[in-house]
């Protein structure tokens, strides 16, 4: 979450189209609106326009618009790609499910032509750049990229040919259709300017998709009409004193069906918080607590990570205090054999970056910081390990099996995180 309690000279929100995300857009609208700048750039989607000169005309803040042109053409491809003989480097594949971007990798490897780094959203950050660096390596075997639209936010990418697999993915509630504004995120991915692939192409797998591909890029991007909000503490404080008798389940799931917002807002969808709150709620906590864990980065449809939070939760309203060698073993991590394996760690990190975050804001009941900093570093090495060896080429022989030995430079690496 951005700083809003500092003065800043100058600062940069990007992608300030996410305001209208239904999920996160509250947290851009919380940064727009409360970040303290003498200069404030925004960077994004001109739909999100109108949108802004809105909402900081209450504000009162002066608004000036730059518009700029892309400046390398994007070029959308008549034809499909059809099959994996034609993906060539600098190609990124992209898919939607975790499962399938795996099985892309293992396709297009078995051609025996080319190496794929893998970019999706459940990948620790580190890991993620790791990989994206691997790619624009042009002295890495790694010249082709299958991601999920992680690929469109966040990471710079030389790619020559933005290559959807599908046209739908499902976003929690359903099977849809990508938007107009999905298909240009991703698709304005391809080509970078002053890189090897100055001019971008994208393209589908299959025919079928091609005129929903044609015509989203040429269709202008819906204008937004509203960003997300969520009540801070502060508020949610305020109305738990006219309900004192209220968990915050309740206080929360009152607040969202009582508020009232001007016509530029909606309150953002907290599914997950409530999830959350219902399990908070049983334990002898204080009202800020509880939200404190609310908000808290933990993934609730992931079954480790959300064990996780709720063990932190019992432990510190039990103790006051949560070391975290009495719910995780340092020294027990080993490289992935299998796709479950390497869900395992993947959920492992989450949850010690849930207590890192922690540790941030209850510092004196989450002490062990540094230890849960160290074994994060380590789940993502032996992350990266594992997406080494994945495929069909040999390991290279300077990431050596964990097990083969102190001369292993991958055991090298987690020595100085022990």
């Amino acid at each position: 979450m951005a700083d809003v309690t500092s003065d800043y000279d100058c600062a940069v929100i990007d992608e300030i189209q996410m305001l209208g995300c239904r999920s996160r857009g509250f947290s851009f609208t919380r940064a727009l609106l409360g970040i303290s700048a003498d200069e404030l750039h925004i960077c994004g989607d001109a739909a999100a326009i109108p949108l802004i000169q809105e909402m900081l005309k209450v504000t009162g803040d002066h608004v000036e618009v730059q518009h700029y042109e892309r400046l390398s053409p994007l070029v959308p491809l008549k034809v499909p790609l059809g099959s994996f003989n034609n993906i060539r480097t600098g190609d990124c594949i992209v898919s939607f499910s975790r499962k399938k971007i795996y099985q892309l990798k293992r396709q297009i490897e078995n051609e025996r032509k080319h190496l794929c780094s893998v970019v999706y959203g459940s990948l620790p950050p580190e890991t993620r750049t790791r990989q994206a660096t691997m790619f624009n390596d042009e002295s890495s075997e790694f010249d082709v990229l299958v991601a999920s639209d992680a690929v469109g936010m966040g990471l710079n990418l030389n790619i020559s040919r933005i290559i959807f697999s599908t046209m739908t993915k499902f976003d929690g509630i359903e099977e849809r259709e990508l938007t107009v504004p999905e298909i240009k995120q991703i698709a304005g991915r391809a080509g970078r300017y002053g890189s090897k692939f100055p001019v971008g192409e994208v393209t589908c797998m299959d025919a079928e998709y091609l005129p929903l591909l044609h015509s989203s890029l040429n269709a202008p991007s819906p204008t937004l009409e509203r960003a997300g909000l969520f009540p801070n503490f502060d508020l949610i404080f305020t109305y738990s004193r006219l309900h004192p008798k209220r968990g915050l389940y309740e206080i929360l799931e009152h607040f969202v069906e009582n508020a009232k917002l001007s016509y530029n807002y909606f309150i953002a969808d907290c599914e997950d918080m409530m999830k959350v709150a219902a399990i908070i709620d049983e334990l002898p906590l204080g009202l800020h607590d509880k939200y404190l864990f609310c908000i808290s980065p933990v993934d609730v449809d992931d079954e480790i990570s959300s064990q996780g939070l709720t063990q932190f939760a019992e432990n510190y309203a039990k103790k006051g205090i949560v070391r975290l060698r009495e719910i995780f073993t340092p020294g027990t991590l080993q490289v992935p054999k299998s796709q479950a394996g390497l869900k395992e760690i993947e959920s492992i990190h989450k949850v010690l970056d849930l207590y890192v975050w922690l540790s941030y804001r209850l510092e004196d009941s989450f002490p062990d910081r540094e230890l849960a900093a160290s074994q994060k570093a380590i789940c993502s090495l032996l992350i990266e390990e594992f997406l080494d060896r994945f495929g069909w080429h040999k390991p290279r022989a300077s990431l050596a099996n964990l097990k083969s030995g102190s001369t292993s430079l991958l055991s090298q690496r987690i020595r100085k995180y022990l």
